[in-house]
């Protein structure tokens, strides 16, 4: 796996989970409360930063296919 995939599948990830993130936020932002919803988009975003992290440990350790020199 080159880098270049690396920053594929972590990029597409983060897409993925900080999209879910906005719309936690934006379902408690129906509450009519904005702080709150701040607070819950704050959380939940890093909350799914750890587990990409969990996640990705395996492709972001990974060496590379090829050998550059």
């Amino acid at each position: 796996m080159t880098n270049k995939d690396k920053f594929k599948f972590i990029l597409q990830q983060e897409v993925i989970y900080l999209s879910l993130s906005l719309l936690v936020a934006l379902a408690s932002l129906l509450n009519h409360d904005i702080y709150a919803a701040g607070r819950v988009f704050l959380y939940t975003a890093l909350f799914f930063q750890l587990i990409i992290l969990i996640m990705g440990w395996d492709v972001i350790t990974k060496r590379n296919d090829k050998n550059i020199k």
